[in-house]
């Protein structure tokens, strides 16, 4: 009897996650927009977004995605970028992890991002993964960042 109850708890476990997605950061970008002091994008007031570049700091340009918000009377240019490769930084889970990129606006005009973060595998009883903490520091500010549904809006 007590066979057939255990076997009955591990089969009806697995059925409970098998239409579950779970939560995962493998794959995600960080989606950013960059407003100046006026909350008004700094694309729009300042620069173009095709000379934008994000440089890692190997030096090397790395791919993002390009966005265009339709708020209100204006487009809000976003821009976004994977920070975490799950495939080739597979044993830094559970590690605290900082990046560093350079934005390139232009040839003359660049910034410095400091993104610190926690990937963290086996979330839930699904499995997944997730970041513990994730902090983006720009331009002498601090932000608490995410990765899923919303924007990051920096101040330049």
């Amino acid at each position: 009897m007590f066979v057939i109850v255990f076997i009955f708890a591990l089969v009806s476990c697995r059925d409970k996650c098998r239409y579950v997605d779970p939560v995962s950061i493998c794959g995600a970008d960080l989606r950013f927009e960059i407003l100046d002091s006026l909350d008004i994008n700094f694309f729009d007031s300042t620069f173009q977004i095709d000379s934008f570049q994000i440089i890692n700091d190997l030096g090397d340009t790395i791919p993002h995605n390009l966005f265009i918000e339709d708020r209100y009377w204006q487009n809000d240019l976003q821009f976004s970028f994977e920070i975490f490769d799950c495939g080739l930084e597979n044993e830094k889970f559970n590690q605290t992890i900082t990046k560093t990129y350079l934005l390139r606006f232009s040839s003359l005009v660049t910034d410095t991002m400091h993104i610190e973060f926690k990937p963290i595998d086996q979330v839930g009883e699904c499995g997944g993964t997730n970041f513990h903490f994730l902090r983006i520091s720009y331009n002498d500010s601090i932000y608490d960042g995410t990765y899923y549904s919303s924007v990051n809006t920096l101040y330049r």
